[in-house]
């Protein structure tokens, strides 16, 4: 199972930079990320913005994976405008339930609402997965991206 969790940077040309490394070799097309994949965050991109898009290309948005699901919008907190917060997975994992939950506590805990999800991993038996080292190299590079 490979679960990454990463926050974009907020320029355009960032989030470029950003969206490719985490596609590239050194992480998602890297051999040791096998088996089961959830990737998630503030990816500071709203859904048909060229990240968004280009992740979409190798995974599934949860929030638009589920039918008579209505996408929702998960910045800013106390008047949510934009969904730019993101659950993805690949095809060994089954949405089975989304929600933004909007409490009054979950709009002044952040600026963000949270974004909770219900997944199912495929059956054991269909999946072949490695449990892969840390990639330190990649993740100094994102790291000064």
């Amino acid at each position: 199972m490979q679960f990454i969790t990463t926050h974009f940077g907020t320029s355009p040309a960032e989030r470029a930079v950003q969206v490719e490394h985490l596609l590239g070799p050194s992480w998602l097309e890297s051999p040791r990320c096998q088996g089961p994949l959830v990737l998630c965050g503030d990816f500071n991109a709203m859904p048909g913005s060229d990240p968004h898009r280009r992740l979409c290309e190798r995974l599934r948005d949860t929030q638009l994976a589920l039918k008579n699901h209505k996408p929702r919008r998960t910045w800013f907190g106390p008047l949510p405008l934009a969904r730019i917060d993101h659950v993805f997975v690949d095809e060994l994992v089954q949405v089975k339930w989304v929600d933004v939950p909007r409490s009054q506590l979950s709009k002044v805990a952040s600026d963000h609402l949270p974004l909770v999800v219900d997944l199912e991993i495929v059956p054991s038996d269909c999946v072949v997965s490695k449990v892969p080292a840390i990639n330190q190299t990649a993740l100094e590079q994102i790291a000064t991206v």
